[in-house]
């Protein structure tokens, strides 16, 4: 779960408890309030300004911007992930052990530059077969043997790198190597 979920029960009222609501034992935390990034910046350790914050996860480094984070206080969860570059180390993301599974909360709004390490991390933990490498915006799976699926969700066209021959079962045409996919459209490619 990310920052900003939780906030209204299953009729939209706002939880009257702390976030996230009825949630806090699965995730074993508390968020208290949240913090205006920019403000805190006043007193970066990195000299950071406006939204720019650094982010540590599993020992990395990484730079996002975020308006806002969650002031995230451990009840029980691990914390795995950190902003550092501000005054203190605040953390923002966390990992519970809840029955059978994990339940991971990550303070910040979705996004790629903050979830994407811990997707890596994930996918090599529990074994997962990745899909096929694609770029940046583009979802792909791949359905058996000679069938792949893409899905550019980005306002750019996107170039698919293919080795050898291809049919798109949705357009009816042939490739020969490479093809490319139209801002926020699909592929439905068969391997010759």
């Amino acid at each position: 779960m990310t920052s900003n979920s939780a906030i209204v029960d299953e009729t939209g009222q706002v939880f009257a408890t702390t976030r996230p609501g009825r949630l806090n034992d699965v995730f074993g935390i508390r968020i208290g309030s949240y913090e205006e990034t920019e403000a805190l910046n006043e007193l970066s350790r990195k000299s950071y300004k406006g939204k720019k914050i650094e982010f540590t996860f599993a020992g990395k480094a990484i730079d996002t911007e975020s308006a806002r984070f969650d002031i995230i206080e451990p009840k029980g969860a691990e914390a795995i992930g950190s902003i550092t570059s501000l005054d203190k180390d605040y953390p923002i993301m966390t990992v519970n052990k809840y029955g059978k599974g994990k339940a991971i909360y990550v303070g910040l709004p979705a996004n790629a530059d903050v979830l994407n390490p811990l997707l890596d991390q994930l996918i090599n933990e529990l074994s997962i077969k990745k899909g096929p490498d694609v770029p940046t915006g583009v979802m792909a799976r791949q359905i058996d043997k000679n069938h792949f699926l893409y899905l550019n969700v980005s306002g750019e066209t996107k170039e698919i790198q293919m080795k050898g021959n291809s049919r798109s079962i949705l357009f009816d045409k042939d490739y020969k190597g490479n093809f490319t996919i139209a801002p926020y459209e699909p592929e439905f490619v068969e391997i010759k």
